[in-house]
């Protein structure tokens, strides 16, 4: 399948607890980003099944995850998402990740795919954190991220896997991310204020069905710990 050169290839990456699929999914809302890419599943369905969460101690279990081949190999001239929760380096910066997805299900390389593996596309890297507070109160609200492997404690230090940036304290596996991303984006610089993300060109505007989604968003959670973090309810 070919296509034309005039949309682009943004890569979203975050580490769990940072809030990756709501960024993912507001952007699709824009409809400015091809969004077929839901193994056939509409977007719609998935935004009503994924954020129908009952209990926020089984967060994950209603996650949906988009496929990266779908994305890229799509027709239409559309902007492309590629979603990565914790990548590796190789698999966010250098295509390593799909490239072996392709391999393992015996995937012809289109020319399309061809040509963004030889970095012959134009890409963006867009990375998603926020501090590290905020992201061990969301991972273990949801059980996510350093909980996900199953029920234990919260953990109160986690001195030895931070690091500085920009004045805050974030989970070191973030930094080689930021540093060599086009774009980096704090969970609550976007959700408290989402014009950013017309003013990093990443939409045209603002929409109501994005808001009715952030908000209801915001509802799953308990307002003590969106106020602790730093979101506006």
């Amino acid at each position: 399948m070919e296509h034309g050169d005039t949309h682009k290839i943004y890569h979203l990456g975050y580490l769990g607890g940072s809030g990756g699929f709501i960024l993912l999914h507001f952007l699709l809302l824009s409809d400015q980003y091809f969004k077929n890419i839901f193994e056939g599943q509409q977007l719609v369905d998935v935004i009503d099944r994924q954020w129908n969460i009952l209990d926020h101690k089984k967060w994950k279990h209603n996650e949906h995850w988009p496929n990266n081949y779908h994305s890229l190999d799509g027709a239409g001239e559309l902007d492309r998402i590629l979603f990565h929760c914790n990548p590796m380096m190789e698999d966010f910066f250098h295509n390593q990740q799909l490239t072996n997805f392709m391999h393992t299900h015996k995937i012809p390389f289109n020319k399309q795919v061809s040509r963004y593996l030889a970095g012959e596309l134009a890409c963006k890297h867009v990375w998603l954190y926020t501090d590290m507070h905020s992201q061990n109160q969301l991972a273990w609200y949801k059980q996510a991220y350093f909980y996900a492997a199953g029920p234990r404690k919260f953990i109160d230090d986690l001195g030895d896997r931070t690091a500085e940036w920009q004045g805050m304290c974030v989970d070191k596996q973030n930094i080689p991310f930021l540093q060599q991303s086009d774009l980096q984006i704090k969970l609550q610089d976007w959700v408290n204020r989402p014009e950013l993300l017309v003013e990093l060109g990443l939409i045209k505007t603002v929409n109501q069905q994005q808001i009715t989604l952030l908000q209801r968003w915001k509802l799953l959670h308990a307002p003590q710990l969106l106020e602790e973090i730093g979101i506006q309810c």
